[in-house]
């Protein structure tokens, strides 16, 4: 759980412009988490590839902001702006 608040919280700091809500952001981060994790042993046949590893960081914080930039995009266009502070 812890992970994927820090993933989150990384993702939304490396984005610039509007930021989603911290509910939105730790979502995000907890997908990211996850989907990470299934590129990194699955697509990548990384066998050693744990979950909570520091090494796992990467594509969690990679697939956090990609979560993010789509939300913000279907945010954006259904004009729901009270998501965002």
């Amino acid at each position: 759980m812890l992970w994927g608040v820090i993933s989150g919280v990384v993702a939304r700091s490396l984005l610039a412009g509007d930021k989603p809500g911290w509910l939105v952001t730790f979502a995000a981060g907890f997908g990211g988490c996850l989907a990470g994790f299934l590129v990194g042993h699955e697509l990548l046949r990384m066998h050693e590839f744990h979950l909570f590893e520091p090494e796992s960081l990467v594509p969690a914080v990679t697939a956090s902001a990609m979560i993010l930039l789509a939300f913000r995009r279907v945010a954006r266009a259904s004009q729901r702006t009270w998501l965002f502070r």
